[in-house]
């Protein structure tokens, strides 16, 4: 059996939950969909609410607790051996996506579907998310890390790892549940099998959910928990040679100068992706 696992947060993903329905019912997997909402405003929760389909159950929290716990929650309530874990901001533009994952279902495997944007974007305030994505996460990217977007695991193995519940905020918990797989000797497979990433942020609010992930990466190296981290993330390894050669001064001073002309660059139509790997690092330093 497999259980279709979507946490949301002030998303409406009736059509993504239609469409993964329909899919399941032509394929004639034994399925469920299970659907948790995380603290959102009411008008959310009450069009998913509304969906009446067999096989689907919706749970609404009046209190937000988290992307990790969330998930973990979702997991720990699912009947099928493998969990497929959606975003609420996905769009399927496949027809064959529940059989693509049925076809490569195998034991000790999580599978990665990836993650793929539309070729162009209209809307100037989401210039810095769709760039970054169609950068560095579309385009087979995906392939170089795991991402929680959209993915597949046997239900014994997530229950044995389960995502770390301390990170409550935006950031790295694919990090670290990735860092756990490997410590476990989990294989991870990357699929081509993406879904749209439909619900981007406005740039400024990009820009703050970056610090917000800065915060996690910091904090979860300095905990000692996990030391793999340096090797996983390109801007801690950076940072920590930085503050090895005792420059992180030198570099925040060099980047208080040039942030006003980072921002208003990465907050255009055009922003370079180049521009934000040192927002990320200018404001870790900081």
């Amino acid at each position: 059996m497999l259980s279709i696992l979507i946490p949301t947060y002030n998303y409406d993903c009736s059509r993504l939950i239609n469409d993964l329905w329909l899919q399941c019912t032509t394929s004639g997997i034994d399925f469920e969909i299970l659907v948790c909402d995380d603290g959102s405003a009411q008008e959310y929760s009450k069009s998913l609410s509304a969906i009446n389909l067999p096989n689907y159950k919706f749970e609404a929290l009046t209190n937000n607790i988290g992307r990790a716990k969330i998930r973990n929650r979702l997991a720990h309530k699912a009947q099928g051996e493998w969990l497929l874990f959606i975003d609420c901001d996905a769009e399927i533009n496949d027809s064959q996506f529940i059989n693509n994952y049925k076809k490569n279902l195998q034991d000790n495997t999580v599978l990665v579907g990836g993650t793929a944007y539309y070729p162009h974007n209209d809307n100037p305030n989401h210039s810095l998310r769709w760039t970054y994505g169609t950068e560095r996460e579309g385009n087979n990217n995906y392939k170089k890390n795991f991402t929680t977007f959209n993915f597949a695991i046997q239900q014994h193995i997530f229950l044995n790892i389960q995502f770390d519940e301390t990170l409550t905020q935006y950031g790295h918990e694919d990090t670290v549940f990735q860092i756990m797989l490997e410590r476990n000797n989990i294989t991870i497979k990357f699929i081509d099998n993406p879904l749209v990433h439909c619900g981007l942020d406005d740039n400024k609010i990009y820009l703050e959910k970056i610090k917000t992930s800065n915060n996690n990466l910091l904090a979860l190296y300095q905990s000692g928990k996990y030391p793999e981290l340096q090797q996983h993330s390109k801007l801690l390894n950076t940072y920590l040679k930085l503050k090895q050669k005792h420059f992180t001064l030198l570099f925040n001073l060099f980047y208080k100068i040039i942030k006003p002309l980072i921002i208003k660059n990465l907050t255009s139509t055009k922003p370079k992706i180049k521009l934000l790997d040192i927002y990320k690092l200018g404001e870790l330093c900081a």
